[in-house]
């Protein structure tokens, strides 16, 4: 997304300029994201923190103007990867229990605060004249559904600039947009002890043309927790504007992207909405007036794209399962991963994918999964498992900083595979990304079978990683997960073993990783590579620790194919 802002009467002297930065949602997981000045290269972003009730996080840019056509405008650019997943509430249980809200959180979706202000007295007189109060057996998906259906039969969708944003403004107004209108809903259902959430952000479709419309792809949709079922989608502005509660209500198709939730405090004095698109401050003279938003949005949907071969040439695949084993070391504890393979009786070359960490430890291979990565490498001909890691998703732990519980773990999976009919077992290859990396270096180092062997974003000293790492939470984690003895690290460096490493490997590092020190990705390829075993690996120039996938897949997707399914190298794809 690429955004201009300017104002022919304004003299500024230097820029700052917020974007969205997007949270971690059951509808939408981030993989990777960016923010520049497309008029000043050097100027570097940062994260900023949410000072409000929320730790979300916004982009920022400053920089001072050193070129005259930049004192009355401003260009930037976001671009954003993120897998974006459709949800849809069905009857019967849960297939997996859903766990409370966390306390935390739940008082902070049900404060009375921002636009969901309810604690009003006009908007409490609203609530009661119009019987929006839940009954004692009243169920919370029972009471969401009747506010959403009252809110939709009794407002109009009408978008005028400069129209108030409160609950308490327009609750007796009976029009409004998007974001009010979903405010309204959010304040309705806290006020009755449900907690609720404001999901700012934009459709995920492209601009047909560059426009100055300021609610151009911008839309704001809402949540509420149910208790036992977890977050369900509405959208009160769709239910209002096309009077369908039921197709408004617990369904969503994964084609609006969330840029804040709630809204953004940044400071005491600042609180907006607005990181729906970039948004810039100036120090200047001059005035606004004039003032001129030109936006473009490219959307592209990398699913498409098969990471692999060419579609007319895709085998037909199994439904992805999750499964589970017991731990090696711990038979009362178990060990989840998800898989599919073709349909086809094979045998089939394997392909284990172990990830990285996750906020929370949540999710685990489940992150993974709703990928079409799963499907799509396994239509190329092979076995493709993604492993939680123990502590993540609902592989027990405890989590060991990729230790020899996590090493264990992912060899009984390695083990259980290489015993299926189906499974060609001298053909199985461990691809790890980020902890994942180090847990498959390690493994490898164990393992002289592996058939392929890719790392990436890895660390393959931890004691001199530690040694040099600026990031305090990767540090506490070590140090709370591991501990920082010899011992401990010499347990998670496969570095001190590479020679032992028999499969064709293939390391990816980012030049600019911030996490783990690139130059280790060189000594593991010196070290493997003194012993006699191919290995390749890429540097990729200016990249963070998360390199995008298309540059991943770039040289992953032919490593494989030479490697693993021993033919010749197919269509570059995205995933994984």
């Amino acid at each position: 997304m690429t955004e201009t802002q300017s104002a022919p009467n304004l003299q500024a002297d230097a820029w700052g300029i917020f974007a969205g930065y997007p949270p971690n949602l059951d509808g939408q997981k981030l993989i990777a994201a960016t923010f520049r000045a497309l008029d000043s290269p050097q100027a570097k972003s940062e994260i900023l923190t949410d000072k409000g009730l929320l730790p979300q996080k916004v982009f920022f840019i400053h920089y001072p103007v050193v070129q005259e056509n930049q004192r009355h405008s401003t260009s930037v650019e976001a671009i954003y990867e993120l897998i974006l997943m459709s949800r849809r509430l069905v009857m019967g249980a849960p297939t997996v229990p859903v766990p409370p809200l966390d306390e935390n959180m739940r008082q902070v979706y049900l404060a009375s605060a921002s636009d969901a202000d309810y604690e009003i007295p006009i908007f409490r007189t609203w609530l009661k004249s119009n019987n929006l109060v839940r009954q004692k057996e009243e169920s919370d998906l029972a009471f969401a559904y009747r506010a959403l259906s009252f809110i939709g039969e009794h407002f109009t969708y009408k978008w005028v600039i400069g129209s108030p944003n409160k609950a308490s403004e327009i609750c007796n107004q009976g029009w409004s947009h998007c974001g009010p209108l979903t405010a309204l809903f959010v304040a309705t259902m806290r006020a009755n002890g449900i907690p609720a959430r404001m999901l700012f952000g934009r459709w995920a479709k492209s601009s047909g043309e560059p426009t100055d419309l300021f609610h151009d792809r911008d839309h704001v949709k809402g949540e509420f927790f149910a208790d036992g079922i977890g977050w369900v989608p509405v959208d009160t502005s769709g239910a209002v504007s096309s009077k369908n509660i039921y197709r408004n209500f617990g369904q969503d198709k994964g084609d609006h992207i969330v840029l804040n939730i709630d809204g953004v405090m940044l400071d005491k004095a600042r609180y907006f909405q607005l990181v729906q698109v970039p948004w810039a401050y100036g120090k200047y003279r001059g005035s606004w007036n004039g003032f001129q938003s030109k936006r473009d949005m490219k959307v592209e949907d990398l699913s498409s794209q098969s990471a692999g071969t060419a579609k007319s040439d895709a085998l037909a695949v199994e439904p992805i399962q999750a499964e589970f084993i017991p731990h090696p070391k711990d038979a009362n504890k178990k060990v989840e991963f998800f898989w599919s393979r073709p349909t086809k009786d094979g045998p089939w070359p394997v392909l284990i994918y172990i990830h990285g960490h996750q906020p929370g430890h949540e999710g685990g291979a489940a992150w993974v999964e709703p990928r079409p990565i799963i499907k799509f490498r396994a239509a190329n001909g092979m076995v493709v498992v993604a492993v939680s890691q123990p502590g993540y998703g609902h592989s027990e732990g405890p989590a060991d900083f990729c230790g020899p519980f996590t090493q264990a773990a992912v060899q009984a999976v390695i083990d259980h595979f290489r015993k299926l009919p189906f499974v060609d077992p001298s053909k199985i290859a461990l691809y790890g990304y980020s902890r994942g990396a180090v847990v498959a270096s390690n493994v490898a180092t164990q393992d002289p079978k592996l058939a392929v062997l890719i790392l990436g974003g890895g660390t393959y000293d931890l004691k001199d990683a530690y040694g040099r790492m600026t990031n305090a939470e990767l540090k506490k984690n070590i140090e709370s997960e591991a501990g920082v003895t010899d011992e401990a690290f010499a347990q998670r460096s496969a570095l001190l073993h590479a020679d032992n490493i028999k499969a064709p490997t293939l390391i990816l590092q980012g030049e600019k990783d911030e996490k783990f020190p690139p130059d280790q990705a060189q000594w593991m390829k010196d070290k493997i590579q003194k012993s006699g075993t191919y290995v390749k690996a890429v540097i990729f120039p200016g990249a963070p620790h998360e390199v995008p996938f298309r540059d991943l897949n770039r040289e992953i997707d032919p490593f494989l194919a030479q490697y693993l399914l021993k033919k010749a190298p197919y269509q570059t794809g995205n995933q994984f």
